[in-house]
């Protein structure tokens, strides 16, 4: 029923649906002739750009998704396939939950009761809190990272659960300070720090509320960077966004600034004159002061 609501480019179609003769439910999905998300990217050696953009059309289908208010709560690179003509199709509802159950007064209908992919899954799951789209936001920022570092930013599979929960405070590194030295790193660092380290530290924060408020806004803070502009994530940084004016318009700064260092060579040589026709008339005066004071001397005598 929740895959039956979705009708997206990048989400694989539900196609049928019913339970066996021996009682077991089933679906049928659209076949995706695909690899994943991560293996698509390192066969390719894929640079930055093209895995941003493929990460765009991740995020589109999952915001499609949370406007039908639908939560996935799994996703990882296993269910972000890439066909052979770069185009992502998200799959893998199973443990999918609607978001309008959120809204009811049983808080049984938000809490995971499913499985999940400890790796990717946002504190809240892991510690059986109410899911919510901040959930997805959590799980993108993991994917974001592992396809710009090729690590997870944090390990949990196959810990035990008092462990798990034991590392929920622990904050997760930096991507580029991941990947720094790293002769093997799918993106140098120096293109990681900055805008991609903000980014994704945002999507990962402990407290939802303090993460992308939608997966749309993230998508749209991908954008900005790869316009280079000023990204949200590090809102209030005023050097950061004159730098990022200064890229953008680089040409138009460039003019800006040999006219000023026209107009203060300019400046500086008027000055200089100035300063020297000025230090001549005092000398011009002393000699003449002097000159006057000789002859007075004389013509006493």
């Amino acid at each position: 029923q929740i895959l039956a609501r979705l009708e997206h480019a990048g989400i694989a179609r539900l196609l049928d649906g019913g339970v066996a003769p021996d009682g077991r439910p089933y679906t049928v999905l659209e076949y995706v002739d695909g690899v994943s998300l991560l293996e698509y990217c390192n066969a390719r050696k894929a640079p930055l750009h093209e895995r941003l953009q493929l990460f765009v059309q991740v995020c589109d289908a999952v915001a499609y998704a949370h406007r039908n208010l639908v939560i996935h709560r799994d996703l990882k690179p296993a269910n972000t396939l890439v066909d052979a003509e770069g185009k992502v199709k998200l799959l893998d509802f199973g443990i999918a939950k609607l978001v309008d159950a959120a809204a009811s007064n049983n808080a049984d209908a938000t809490a995971t009761a499913a499985p999940y992919t400890a790796d990717y899954a946002a504190p809240e799951q892991l510690s059986g809190e109410p899911v919510t789209t901040a959930t997805d936001v959590y799980a993108l920022g993991v994917l974001l990272f592992e396809l710009l570092t090729g690590e997870r930013p944090l390990r949990r599979s196959g810990l035990p659960s008092t462990q798990v929960l034991a590392l929920l405070d622990r904050e997760a590194p930096l991507p580029s300070r991941v990947v720094r030295g790293k002769n093997t790193a799918p993106v140098p660092a120096n293109a990681l720090a900055g805008d991609l380290d903000a980014i994704i530290a945002k999507c990962l924060r402990r407290e939802s509320a303090h993460r992308y408020d939608t997966v749309n806004a993230l998508k749209l803070d991908i954008l900005r960077h790869l316009a280079h502009e000023p990204v949200l994530a590090r809102e209030g940084a005023r050097l950061y966004v004159f730098g990022r004016l200064v890229r953008r318009y680089r040409w138009a700064a460039a003019a800006a600034t040999a006219l000023i260092v026209a107009l203060a060579a300019g400046l500086a040589g008027t000055l200089w004159q100035a300063r020297r026709a000025e230090t001549q008339a005092r000398t011009s005066k002393a000699v003449q002061e002097f000159v006057t004071d000789v002859f007075r001397a004389n013509s006493s005598e």
